[in-house]
């Protein structure tokens, strides 16, 4: 192959795009650098137009399997819960991603606890002791924020 003519995938772009129609010297070299079977099938598209070039992309989407939804961790489903104030919710599912390591849900769930029903209603109880450990934990896993607080409380 030679070294000015496009690669493949630059090919299929230019025919796949409408607004670029090549010359036909030049799209007749690109088809001779095509494997026998590809060429024929281009050739057929070509002739076809482009509503046919469209056709064939729809077809080949249609075929994908459509991305699974990934559901949300316990610190983002309790992030969550926690801006639609349910709290008794969002703390359980902060424990549940602290445990796992999570040093965001760690410094979450000690900030609930440090300011327990000032902050959110009746749903979380104060617990100092609790607090400090979650902070403690998620300023040894590198979080300045709770540093920060620790120092305060």
């Amino acid at each position: 192959m030679s070294s000015d003519m496009p690669e493949l995938d630059d090919f299929h772009r230019m025919v796949a795009d409408t607004r670029v129609r090549p010359n036909g010297s030049r799209l007749r070299r690109m088809l001779r650098e095509l494997p026998y079977l590809e060429r024929r099938s281009l050739r057929r598209l070509l002739a076809w137009g482009t509503a046919a070039l469209i056709a064939a992309a729809l077809l080949l989407l249609m075929g994908r399997p459509a991305a699974a939804a990934v559901p949300p961790t316990p610190y983002e489903a309790g992030l969550q819960a926690a801006a639609e104030h349910r709290y008794a919710q969002a703390l359980a599912l902060f424990q549940q991603a602290a445990q796992q390591g999570d040093r965001a849900a760690m410094r979450n769930l000690g900030l609930m606890l440090l300011y327990g029903q000032s902050l959110y209603a009746q749903e979380v109880p104060r617990n100092q002791e609790q607090a400090r450990r979650w902070l403690r934990a998620a300023a040894s896993a590198g979080c300045e924020v709770s540093a920060f607080m620790l120092k305060q409380s």
